[in-house]
């Protein structure tokens, strides 16, 4: 569980209401189902507190909570969440995301 801020207040946001993370320069946005948050925290320091078997990395800049995980389309390298967003898949990335295929079944 985290205490994210968002302008004069604190919310807490469980690990499960956590959709995906975006690196975006010094800052990180968490979009979660409380809405989104920006933190100071970089995407690394993010990757290594959140439970590893349940977020993967899929670009330079964009770690997901695989459970999230709608759709991928091998054509266009892309990936579509359960919140309609879409994100671009890494091509050195996409190994990770198969291997969370894996450990599932």
């Amino acid at each position: 569980m985290f205490l994210l801020s968002r302008q004069y207040s604190l919310v807490k946001v469980r690990e499960e209401d956590i959709h995906h993370i975006i690196a975006e320069g010094r800052y990180t946005t968490i979009h979660s189902t409380k809405g989104k948050f920006v933190t100071q925290q970089s995407l690394s320091k993010w990757k290594s507190m959140l439970e590893q078997d349940l977020f993967v990395q899929i670009n330079r800049k964009t770690l997901i909570r695989f459970n999230c995980l709608e759709e991928i389309i091998p054509r266009d390298n892309l990936i579509v969440l359960d919140d309609e967003s879409t994100h671009t898949l890494g091509r050195q990335y996409k190994e990770n995301l198969m291997q969370c295929f894996v450990r599932i079944v």
